[in-house]
């Protein structure tokens, strides 16, 4: 029970290749063990790095063991905070969220989400409710899965996300300009006239 709080406290970085098996943040995280089983070296992955915001280690790590195809590296975070600090220290090129965090509510966390990061979020909860998966939608998340969840399906959605992701970036310019209005698609900021506008996650999607 005493590594479970551990990790619950720190965001912790998780490998999916061969070579490492215990890894954190060198001096400030705690590592999670992947079992000898899950280490599987892919010729190729979707993308590098996959945060899940989720403060249930046991799930984090089987969400993390479901996207050992998908991404070299899952990072964990136990709860909004966390979350919010690693997506500025390595951004990450898709968030998994789950609404239960301890410190923030689900649509919430969304919204600050955006403002950090233009990225897919997948929200991964419990909650079946429809106002509920309305709300975190319309507050900037890219999809909605129930637990329990397919593995296979849910992996499916995330792929899907990136590629949908990757595309857009690789046709998309950093910076529109129509007349006197500015999108800074990197910053999510527009301005018109020199004066920021102030556009909420739902005006950007």
């Amino acid at each position: 029970m005493a590594s479970d709080h551990s990790l619950s406290r720190a965001p912790v970085l998780m490998r999916t290749g061969t070579d490492c098996v215990s890894l954190g943040y060198r001096g400030r995280f705690n590592g999670l063990s992947i079992p000898p089983n899950r280490r599987v070296v892919r010729s190729m992955s979707f993308v590098d790095s996959i945060l899940v915001i989720e403060d249930d280690p046991r799930i984090a790590s089987v969400v993390a063991d479901a996207l050992r195809d998908t991404a070299r590296w899952v990072r964990r975070a136990g709860s909004a905070a966390e979350g919010f600090a690693a997506v500025r220290e390595m951004p990450p090129d898709l968030i998994v969220l789950d609404l239960g965090l301890p410190d923030l509510s689900g649509p919430a966390v969304c919204r600050k989400l955006r403002e950090e990061t233009r990225v897919p979020i997948v929200v991964l909860t419990a909650r079946h409710g429809e106002r509920e998966m309305v709300q975190v939608l319309n507050a900037g998340a890219d999809d909605y899965v129930t637990k329990p969840f397919s593995a296979p399906v849910f992996v499916a959605r995330v792929q899907a996300q990136l590629r949908r992701s990757q595309l857009y970036r690789s046709h998309a310019p950093d910076t529109i300009r129509i007349g006197d209005l500015v999108l800074d698609l990197g910053r999510r900021v527009a301005t018109r006239g020199g004066r920021e506008l102030g556009l909420t996650p739902v005006e950007w999607h």
